[in-house]
């Protein structure tokens, strides 16, 4: 028996990116639930896996909290899709420090490896070629007006 494994990322906006995988043997949610951080967060590139913020076109300087709960663990009998069992993805949770400055990978892992399932939004849908949430990182511009300089001359008749 295996497990599937899937965890979800929220940015700021409310724009949402999800994956899930499967690793050979079993684990539980009682098994990594004392090594998340509120709201049953954690922070994938940490333990090895993909920070799904990075399929953004446009990744800002958001958080880097990933959500995992109960639902998205279970058994399964489909083929393990990455090469580290249940057994080492919960020794990475447990000496994981969580450090939201940290930006590297523990452990080599092709994010290939992992079935991806992206979350779309209908602008997403509707308009592939431009980015829809990049609207509130971009700076007003002001459309520069030319006036012309006119010089007032006076001549004194006498």
């Amino acid at each position: 028996m295996n497990t599937r494994i899937g965890y979800r990322y929220v940015d700021k906006t409310n724009c949402q990116q999800y994956t899930s995988f499967t690793v050979s043997g079993t684990m539980t949610w009682e098994q990594i639930a004392p090594y998340l951080v509120r709201q049953h967060s954690f922070i994938p590139a940490q333990i090895g896996l993909e920070d799904l913020q990075k399929r953004f076109a446009l990744p800002g300087a958001d958080q880097p909290w990933h959500q995992i709960t109960p639902e998205y663990i279970r058994a399964t009998e489909s083929q393990p899709s990455v090469a580290f069992s249940a057994e080492e993805l919960v020794q990475r949770f447990a000496h994981a420090t969580w450090d939201p400055n940290q930006r590297q990978r523990p452990a080599p892992m092709s994010e290939s490896m992992i079935d991806h399932h992206p979350v779309r939004v209908p602008a997403e849908k509707a308009s592939p070629g431009s980015h829809v949430y990049a609207n509130d990182r971009l700076v007003p511009r002001a459309n520069p007006v030319s006036t012309p300089l006119v010089k007032t001359v006076t001549t004194a008749d006498s």
